[in-house]
């Protein structure tokens, strides 16, 4: 892509792996910014709506749904209403800046009140592709915050054409 640089992308399948014993709440905070256009937001679709199939085909599993950009959405509260959520999935748009600490804070409200259950894992799924420029570095705060209140949170970043660059002085910084 530049002088002595070249951009390989690879067309990887993951499926999420999880105790099957236990049942899954699992929260989706996708980044719907203007960066996300075109084949990396088909890519967050097809691969949210894959997952969102996937997770709920056992009815007693939970998805939550929120988008974020220069502010954050709840799409859903935690649901096994597959339909519902698919059909907010496939109609996300794109819009505005990226702003991490819109999409944590808006987590934090899905999850208050949540207390673990000895049969279930909580997971969130962080989509994003750009660092983000509103609101920074207050992200990292917030996610400190988050790990304190829901330290049974499993919190996984899934970066989009950016590789770990991105996420990681977050995580660095909290751990």
């Amino acid at each position: 892509t530049d002088n002595g640089k070249a951009r390989i992308t690879f067309e990887v399948d993951s499926v999420l792996k999880y105790n099957s014993v236990n049942k899954l709440d699992v929260v989706m905070v996708i980044d719907n910014s203007d960066s996300m256009w075109g084949d990396k937001m088909e890519q967050v679709i097809h691969d949210a709506a894959e997952l969102t199939e996937s997770v709920l085909s056992d009815p007693a599993n939970k998805i939550a749904l929120i988008t974020f950009n220069s502010e954050a959405t709840v799409l859903s509260g935690l649901t096994n209403d597959k339909n519902t959520l698919l059909n907010y999935i496939r109609n996300i748009g794109v819009i505005n800046n990226t702003n991490y600490y819109q999409g944590l804070l808006k987590a934090e409200e899905v999850l208050e009140g949540y207390h673990k259950q000895e049969n279930r894992d909580l997971v969130m799924l962080f989509l994003t592709d750009g660092y983000p420029n509103e609101e920074t570095p207050n992200e990292i705060g917030q996610y400190q915050t988050l790990k304190a209140a829901y330290p049974c949170m499993v919190i996984n970043g899934i970066q989009y054409e950016m590789g770990d660059k991105i996420l990681q002085p977050i995580i660095n910084i909290s751990d």
